[in-house]
């Protein structure tokens, strides 16, 4: 029922118009410019499942449910996929995901740019090691040993920029222990309080709700070890590459290091 009545209120697809103010937004809390959220994954404790246990069985040795999400500057969620099973990737989650679909069919970021580095960049995402590299997607390269000093800047910016979608799964699972600890609901029932947990977070945050610092120290320690997910470094598509070296340029001429926590 509150999926249903505030899910497209409290997560709706952004417009053009709101896809310009959450970049600026991003560029002035956070730092990287045309940026307008941060994905990552996380992993929903389950029981094992009757059908096709060992495709919910994680790296870390328990049974999982992959919950993706994006957030904004503000650490509101704008897009979620929530259900793929635990021994999936992060990489394989996002290409089956609806928001890979609108992006790569252009029919989420409008083709607006702007020049950065030398590079025509449009609307894109930030994320970690474990997603792979698009022109709307950046990550951070992958540390050999080798990086030069632009690089190795580049990869804190970008790294301080995910801060906020870090910090909106710590809330999350902070306030709703059941995303935290093994639920034995059926997975579909966990889809589903995932989700809602993910509407009521974001109608916490727009009211102001009070989060006591005390729920995330808790949810450190007591959830289980997350599954790490870093994908072997090889270049991305063209474009890919030219949008990173072109924030590369920007961030280690013009970029300042930003670092709010929310």
């Amino acid at each position: 029922a509150v999926c249903c009545s505030l899910l497209p209120e409290l997560l709706p697809r952004p417009s053009p118009e709101k896809l310009a103010e959450m970049a600026s937004y991003f560029e002035h809390r956070w730092g990287p410019p045309r940026c307008v959220g941060a994905i990552d994954g996380s992993h929903i404790p389950i029981i094992a499942p009757q059908e096709y246990r060992t495709d919910y069985y994680n790296q870390k040795g328990w049974y999982s449910i992959v919950l993706q999400a994006v957030v904004d500057g503000r650490g509101l969620f704008w897009d979620i996929s929530v259900g793929k099973s635990g021994s999936v990737h992060d990489a394989t989650v996002l290409r089956a995901s609806l928001l890979w679909s609108m992006i790569t069919s252009e029919n989420l970021f409008p083709p607006v740019t702007r020049s950065l580095g030398g590079e025509d960049v449009g609307y894109f995402l930030v994320g970690d090691g474990a997603y792979p590299s698009q022109p709307w997607l950046v990550k951070p390269y992958a540390d050999n040993g080798r990086l030069c000093h632009e690089q190795l800047v580049f990869n804190e910016k970008i790294s301080r920029a995910r801060v906020c979608v870090e910090n909106a799964f710590g809330r999350l699972k902070g306030r709703w222990r059941c995303l935290m600890k093994r639920n034995d609901c059926s997975v579909e029932t966990v889809k589903k309080m995932a989700l809602t947990c993910c509407v009521l977070r974001n109608l916490c945050k727009l009211h102001n709700e009070e989060f006591q610092p005390a729920w995330v120290g808790a949810q450190l320690e007591e959830e289980m070890e997350q599954p790490a997910a870093a994908l072997p470094e090889r270049r991305g598509p063209a474009p890919a590459e030219r949008v990173r070296e072109g924030l590369l340029r920007h961030l280690n001429n013009d970029g300042q290091i930003i670092v709010q926590i929310i």
